[in-house]
Parts: structure tokens; C-alpha cells; sequence
């Protein structure tokens, strides 16, 4: 006999989409049930997170009381994300105490995540993770959301036992898939060849870059933030193109 999937989708829901609109109810249903937290719904987390930025940089208290920064962004549904943009921003030993503290095991330890509200925090807070909450196909017309595993992620997050978190990394250090690079370094030192070499190879091979550059979460604008490009008419054109795709 075959499982059946409860499954939302825009031709029969009227929410905002699976993603962010899960986490939001994730959030909601934890608040209800007093699970003691700071709960957080950031702006403009899609043209760049900009909302959390600048939250970050306004340094309020509560900040430094934070041990962990849990976002619930994240597609599929085994996912415990320690890596953004190939940086570590949390550890293996608190993905593993994340999964077991909801006893839900099918939660892994993934270094695939992209770029979402908890990456701001990761310089000043220790654990930064996004979780998955069942949601396929973002970002287009085909966005779905399993229903059935939204349920049991929500009904585990009330029962869960928090005291099992482990709380390892030490913020202070940038940790990428090459090695530890400690804040302060020569790491950001331009190295004119590497950029040449960079250079022909993005106008070698374009869409192999673009697509690299999306899987990390890079829009056109929050790309041109962070390389300071300021032509701001190219700024606007690719706002308006991609709000045009996105909430089309």
C-alpha cells in the first residue's frame, strides 16, 4: 500500500508560500506553547537579508545571551545546516544534539546550505543553523509543502528536550571547506594573479559561475552589495526583475 502525503500547493493554498510562511507558523505554534526563546521574523530575508544585517550590526542586549540562532528556511526534510556559503556556521556536535533533542533522526548534519537570516549572527553567536521544514520547489509557481512532516516538526520542536544542545563553535573563528581562518587574518589580501585568473574563468564559463553563485544564495543586487558596486540604475533593473519572477 502506498503512503499517502498531505501536500499544500498554490493552486489550492492562499498563504504567502511554503517559504518563509512554515517557519513563521513553526515559530507561532512554539510561542503558544511557551517554549522560551527570542523569536525573531527578520525583513527583505530574500534581497539579502537585510533585515537581520542590520539587526545584528544595531548589537541589541539580548544578542549576547544567545547560545544559538535556529532559522526554519531550509527545503527537504533531514537537514540540520552547518555550513552557509561554504562557511561553518555551526558545529557537527550541535547538529547531532539538535536531532536528538527533537528525537528525530532522520535530521543530519548538512554543509550544503545557501545563505539565509542565521548566516548574519554567525560572527557573534556560536551555533547558526537553518532547519528543514518540508518544503520543495521554492521560489516558483511548483513551490509545495509536505503538510504531514510539518506536523511532526512542529509537534517535536514543543516536546523537545533542549537541554540535550551542545554548544561548540566558537564564533570568533571563520572556518571554510579549506581550513580555520581566525578574524584579523591576511585572508582578505588580493591576490592580483588568483583575480586574473578568476576573471577569464567567469567569462569563460558564466552560467557554471551564476549557477555556483545562486546555490549560494546570491541574488544580482546582494551581489553587487557585498563587491560595493554602486551603478545603481543595473541596481534597480535587477530588483524589478527579480520581484517580477518572484512574486509573479
Amino acid at each position: 500500500m502506498n503512503d499517502v502525503v498531505s501536500v499544500a500547493d498554490s493552486k489550492t493554498s492562499n498563504c504567502l508560500g511554503a517559504d518563509c510562511t512554515t517557519g513563521v507558523w513553526l515559530m507561532l505554534n512554539m510561542i503558544e506553547a511557551g517554549i522560551e526563546g527570542v523569536y525573531v521574523v527578520h525583513a527583505a530575508e530574500e534581497i539579502g537579508c537585510k533585515g537581520s544585517r542590520a539587526l545584528v550590526a544595531d548589537n541589541p542586549p539580548w544578542l549576547s545571551h544567545l547560545d544559538a540562532v535556529i532559522s526554519f528556511d531550509r527545503y527537504g526534510d533531514n537537514s540540520v545546516i552547518t555550513h552557509q556559503m561554504g562557511m561553518r556556521t555551526a558545529s557537527d556536535e550541535f547538529a547531532k544534539s539538535f536531532a536528538a533533542a527533537l528525537d528525530l533522526p532522520q535530521l543530519e548534519a548538512d554543509t550544503g546550505g545557501s545563505y539565509t537570516d542565521s548566516n548574519e549572527y554567525s560572527g557573534v553567536v556560536s551555533e547558526c543553523t537553518n532547519i528543514s521544514v518540508g518544503y520543495y520547489g521554492q521560489h516558483g509557481v511548483n513551490e509545495t509543502q509536505d503538510l504531514d512532516f510539518a506536523e511532526l516538526l512542529s509537534i517535536a520542536l514543543v516536546q523537545a528536550d533542549w537541554s540535550k544542545l551542545v554548544f561548540v563553535r566558537d564564533p570568533a573563528v571563520i572556518e571554510d571547506d579549506y581550513g580555520l581562518y581566525p578574524y584579523g587574518s591576511n585572508r582578505t589580501t588580493i591576490d592580483s594573479e588568483n583575480v586574473s585568473d578568476l576573471t577569464t574563468l567567469v567569462r569563460d564559463y558564466p552560467s557554471a559561475v551564476a549557477e555556483l553563485l545562486d546555490a549560494y544564495g546570491f541574488t544580482p543586487y546582494s551581489l553587487m552589495e557585498e563587491c560595493h558596486i554602486e551603478d545603481t540604475s543595473q541596481y534597480y533593473t535587477y530588483l524589478d526583475n527579480y520581484a517580477a519572477r518572484r512574486y509573479m
